[in-house]
């Protein structure tokens, strides 16, 4: 493996911790303004949260094109199966509801953005590979 590969690795790794901290922080004042509290707050989170998904996008993206994993195949299970087909779906499908959220959000539909961002929070947390390991140095 490269160093380009395990720098992305780790920087993939240790990010997550990011945006899942951020997206908590979005949702509890997204609840909080669906709540009717008009928090200032909620906004800058979500757009921090936003910004956060995307960054691991890109790191997720560039792991994909270095990887060492074989491509997804049919029949295919596993490990590489999830990291190669599972993992950036729902990865994607999540991003999708984040950017949903913010816009929702931002034209007046809090519980809407609420929900959408908690579904979005819940796949991501889903779909991160649990079992390696935490923090990668």
């Amino acid at each position: 493996m490269g160093s380009a590969y395990l720098f992305l690795l780790a920087a993939h790794s240790l990010w997550r911790w990011v945006v899942l901290g951020t997206g908590l922080l979005a949702i509890i004042a997204a609840w909080r303004r669906a709540a009717g509290s008009h928090t200032a707050s909620a906004g800058r989170l979500a757009t921090l949260w936003m910004i956060a998904v995307d960054l691991q996008l890109v790191f997720g993206v560039a792991l994909y094109a270095l990887s060492p994993l074989p491509g997804p195949t049919a029949g295919q299970g596993g490990e590489a199966f999830f990291l190669r087909v599972i993992h950036p779906a729902v990865m994607l499908v999540a991003l999708g509801l984040v950017h949903g959220a913010k816009i929702l959000g931002k034209r007046g539909r809090p519980r809407t953005a609420a929900v959408m961002a908690t579904i979005a929070l819940i796949g991501l947390a889903a779909a991160v590979p649990w079992s390696r390991p935490l923090l990668r140095w």
